[in-house]
């Protein structure tokens, strides 16, 4: 039997709004490309998949899109609105494609995606413009008044019954002049008074050092000390005013200068006048790092058609056998090939110079989804100066590319010593 000892748990609670991008694809049925022949333009798809980690559910979720080139905006787009659930996911395209124009130009694209708005209504600032009385710290138990439905709030009020105003009934005798002196009677416990004495001990006057709470007006309290004969007339106490409100549920459909009248079970009177509410406004991720799309850089050129974006990145080789690497290419116009480009890695892990390579060119039987060899290169052996550069490599004779068919490029070697740069995605 196994067991297993947990020492340390680490409790996370998701936030309310966080949604991930878990992958995205820009590219035309299925591929993507970084060079793009002026005739072999084609729609442009935009797709990212989104993960909504957070705890609140998502009723307005899109994607955006922009083309530039330069800083010229050349295409915008977003996907359709989509709902998703606390922990759901969902695949958000945009309603519409980008097709370049047939000019020699290079693009940027910018994608970003957003959370929705919030509902309009929803109560973000306010003011307590009327106090109240009866109030305790905590929250409402109902709500009167204003546009909307669904505010709830946390009140926090001044203590009741602390003494506010007081004077002395009778002066009595003994005394002595003293701070925080403490009384007895009245409804309330705590209020203690500073006073001070003639040459007879009497009080000549008294006030609140601490006004205790629970006092009711025309409470009588008698100040300890002395003869036990002076009294202090209660004449104000705190109401139990409400100072401040926090908004626990915003609510909706509230409209700004509302005045809403909160309650609770011993308290009333208090008007809290909405400031400002929600109006198109959107809902911020509160974690803003996992849903950045990198942007792409693209281009329609004379005649070249690439799958690489131009950073390269480590290399591709099968250890000791030869092999054959390369990417598909969908055709959308008729097309000749003259020839493949390659770039062969360099440096201490490089093709070893002396191998001999070749290109070659490859369709698909639509029957077998075999790939079936069309032409290739003549072999080259590779020279120092063969490495870390693009190489062109002519066909032996020009093929003829049919539109709406997919070949395989491919560079190759029956020797171990090739080693293929790596550059963006293959497929």
């Amino acid at each position: 039997a196994y067991g297993w000892y947990i020492d340390d748990v680490k409790i996370v609670t998701n936030p309310n709004n966080d949604l991930t991008v878990a992958s995205n694809f820009w590219g035309t049925t299925g591929l993507n490309y970084y060079q793009i022949p002026t005739t072999q333009v084609a729609p442009i798809e935009v797709t990212s998949s989104v993960f909504n980690g957070g705890l609140d559910n998502l009723s307005g979720v899109f994607l955006k899109a922009d083309v530039l080139s330069g800083a010229t905006n050349v295409f915008s787009g977003t996907s359709p609105v989509t709902a998703i659930a606390s922990l759901d996911s969902a695949d958000l395209t945009l309603s519409t494609t980008f097709t370049p124009p047939a000019t020699v130009t290079s693009y940027t694209l910018k994608r970003s995606v957003s959370l929705g708005n919030l509902p309009n209504g929803q109560i973000l600032t306010g003011t307590v413009t009327a106090g109240g009385n009866g109030y305790v710290n905590g929250p409402n138990t109902y709500i009167i008044g204003g546009s909307g439905s669904g505010a709830t709030f946390n009140l926090t009020a001044n203590p009741i019954g602390v003494v506010e105003i007081m004077n002395v009934g009778t002066p009595g005798t003994g005394y002595t002049t003293s701070n925080g002196v403490a009384t007895t009677g009245g409804a309330g416990t705590g209020l203690t008074v500073d006073i001070v004495v003639d040459g007879n001990g009497t009080i000549t006057s008294a006030t609140i050092a601490n006004g205790g709470t629970g006092y009711l007006i025309g409470d009588v309290a008698n100040v300890v000390g002395g003869n036990s004969d002076a009294v202090v007339f209660i004449n104000g106490v705190s109401p139990g005013a409400v100072t401040s409100v926090t908004v626990v549920n915003p609510g909706i459909g509230y409209q700004a200068g509302d005045i809403i009248g909160i309650g609770q079970t011993n308290g009333g009177n208090c008007n809290f006048t909405v400031g400002t509410v929600t109006n198109n406004t959107p809902i911020v991720d509160e974690v803003p790092g996992n849903n950045t799309i990198a942007d792409v850089n693209f281009a329609v050129t004379n005649y070249v058609y690439a799958r690489d974006n131009g950073t390269f990145s480590g290399a591709t080789s099968n250890g000791t056998d030869g092999f054959e690497v390369g990417n598909l290419f969908d055709i959308f116009a008729d097309q000749t090939l003259k020839g493949i480009n390659v770039r062969l890695a360099g440096g201490a892990n490089g093709t070893t110079v002396g191998t001999e390579v070749f290109a070659k060119l490859y369709s698909i039987d639509p029957a077998t989804g075999d790939f079936v060899f069309m032409e290739e290169s003549s072999p080259l052996v590779v020279a120092a100066n063969n490495l870390n550069t693009i190489l062109t490599m002519p066909l032996l004779s020009p093929q003829n590319l049919v539109a709406g068919e997919t070949y395989l490029a491919v560079v190759g070697s029956f020797d171990s010593g090739l080693r293929v740069s790596n550059a963006g995605t293959s497929d």
